[in-house]
């Protein structure tokens, strides 16, 4: 059985059943309220919690919208991190709306039990914040092991990127865009293995008419734009997304528009050209994202921009240069060279096929079967 727990401004607490929902977003009980979920098949069992029942450890991190703690639970003596967002006056209802996303995104993810995705434990919320309690991950995040390993060896990269690939694929058939992949939402397990978190700027596509300007369903006829993708069915086609069924502006099916945006979100040195252009865009802009970090794996530094450029300056950068390994053409085979210049190409409609990564010889040798069952070794654990 899985329950939802609402957590009022005054602290009173009402269970209830949302087992029937496991196929779609879990709600919030009104605009005043936050619900908190919990997993139908970890350990972790479904109860009320609040601030009360934790300790506070230490700081993790800060973010754009809040802090991330380190906190022990009274009750089960079990470390959690703790994302708490403010709901200050002039952001209360931007925060409100990106919270209740962030959570029902998460909450559906931890329902559906996949051990690629950090399990969100509870949500709840009081006068001055918002609360997201979720699995602790004592291993920290690839961000820091970039930090203390500067360059990988392509062994090392490789199975950072296969996992990245199979949690990609995972989330992609679930109809989601992560839309923030970088090195610090991929948190690494005690056993080495990946994890992928913070579904904060997440979208996922369920209802058609969530966008309704009509630019969102009409292609431009702009001949400029005739290098990228002709239409958004096509765009969908050669990201091998399966829309039959969809649901259609038109009432018929396959209508691949449901599955593009064009909001403006993202970390700038790992959002794509069509990102910084505000060009509409799908699935596509995660893997270039993981092309970014699998370039600053190799070469220790990052294909477009740097620490002392504003967005700006990085949307430019990633619009016009191009990616470049000198410097570092002796010691990155031509393979891997190839496989990242597939992925970071301007042009979505040019970049790598999903269907076709697995397949790049970038990946000689890999069993896939044991990536999705977790059963590759992996080349470092966390001390």
């Amino acid at each position: 059985m899985n329950y939802c727990y609402y957590a009022t401004d005054n602290h009173q607490h009402i269970r209830m059943d949302y087992s029937d929902l496991s196929g779609s977003d879990v709600e919030t009980a009104s605009s005043s309220t936050m619900s908190s979920s919990s997993e139908s098949s970890s350990n972790i069992v479904p109860r009320r919690m609040d601030l009360v029942d934790l300790d506070m450890v230490k700081l993790i991190n800060t973010g754009g919208s809040g802090k991330v703690y380190l906190v022990r639970d009274n009750i089960d003596r079990q470390h959690l991190a703790l994302k708490v967002i403010p709901k200050s006056r002039n952001v209360f209802h931007c925060n409100r709306t990106k919270v209740t996303t962030e959570k029902n995104i998460h909450s559906f993810l931890t329902m559906e039990s996949d051990d690629f995705f950090l399990p969100l434990v509870a949500t709840w919320s009081d006068r001055e914040n918002f609360y997201l309690a979720s699995e602790y991950i004592p291993g920290g995040d690839l961000a820091l092991r970039i930090m203390q390993q500067r360059t990988f060896d392509e062994v090392e990269a490789r199975f950072y990127i296969a996992e990245l690939i199979v949690a990609l694929e995972r989330l992609h058939t679930r109809k989601i865009i992560h839309r923030d992949i970088k090195p610090s939402n991929i948190l690494i397990r005690p056993d080495g293995h990946i994890v992928l978190a913070d579904f904060g700027v997440s979208k996922r596509f369920s209802d058609p008419s969530e966008d309704s300007d009509e630019s969102f369903y009409t292609d431009s006829d702009d001949s400029s734009n005739s290098s990228r993708c002709s239409s958004a069915l096509e765009a969908c086609h050669r990201l091998g997304i399966n829309i039959s069924g969809a649901p259609s502006v038109d009432g018929s099916s396959s209508d691949a528009s449901a599955y593009m945006t064009s909001d403006d979100c993202g970390t700038p040195y790992f959002m794509s050209p069509e990102q910084h252009r505000g060009d509409r865009y799908s699935f596509e802009v995660d893997y270039w994202a993981m092309g970014v970090i699998l370039y600053r794996m190799v070469t220790g530094k990052m294909p477009f921009g740097d620490s002392a450029m504003n967005k700006g300056q990085i949307a430019r950068s990633v619009l016009e240069d191009d990616v470049s390994f000198i410097g570092h053409s002796s010691t990155i085979s031509m393979v891997t060279q190839d496989f990242i210049l597939g992925l970071l190409a301007k042009d979505p409609c040019h970049r790598l096929h999903p269907s076709e990564i697995r397949k790049d010889p970038f990946f000689y040798g890999i069993d896939w079967s044991l990536v999705e069952n977790r059963d590759l070794a992996a080349p470092w654990r966390p001390a």
